[in-house]
């Protein structure tokens, strides 16, 4: 059963504030973020993050068939090494029931909260579990390496984002989870 887990997303925020010490069950990186933590669990939607971002361990990669697919199709370095990290496919048991379904998993950081949704049903959660969520900035065009992507990291996606973060939020809420944002 689960009593704490830290999800470690893409925002500014999540160098400065994430601490290590705390001892969590399980940790959850983001995209690139299980290249600087060690992480339990590494969350992608795009290919190209094997490439930029290797991990330092082997965490369980969740990502979408679709990206793995598109991984196999561009001959990547070290694609037979990654063919032998544990998965688990987004597709994969219980769907998140949030308003449009098929978008919980649109991006990275989203993708992360459903994971913690799924994981939370499958393993259970002891009471006063917590999920302490940090670099959930959703703003500005810097991430947590502070490289600047004006073209991805918009004001628009960030509105889009914010709403489906916190439909994702208060459906963890509605397991049985507090969910605490370090911001």
């Amino acid at each position: 059963m689960l009593k704490s887990v830290a999800i470690i997303s893409c925002g500014p925020s999540a160098a400065d504030l994430y601490n290590a010490d705390i001892g969590y069950d399980l940790i959850i990186g983001v995209r690139d973020r299980p290249a600087q933590v060690r992480c339990d669990w590494w969350v992608f939607c795009d290919w190209q993050s094997y490439i930029k971002h290797p991990p330092l361990v082997r965490p369980v990669a969740f990502t979408t068939q679709v990206t793995i697919k598109s991984m196999a199709n561009h001959n990547l370095p070290k694609w037979e090494e990654f063919q032998t990290y544990p998965k688990m496919y987004v597709e994969s048991g219980d769907q998140p029931p949030t308003t449009h379904r098929s978008r919980w998993h649109s991006w990275s950081g989203t993708a992360a909260l459903g994971l913690a949704w799924k994981l939370g049903r499958a393993q259970g959660m002891e009471p006063g579990a917590q999920i302490h969520l940090y670099g959930y900035d959703l703003l500005g065009a810097s991430d947590a390496a502070g490289v600047a992507d004006e073209t991805n990291r918009t004001e628009h996606r960030w509105e889009a984002e914010r709403g489906l973060t916190d439909e994702l939020i208060g459906l963890l809420e509605i397991e049985g989870w507090e969910v605490i944002r370090f911001e």
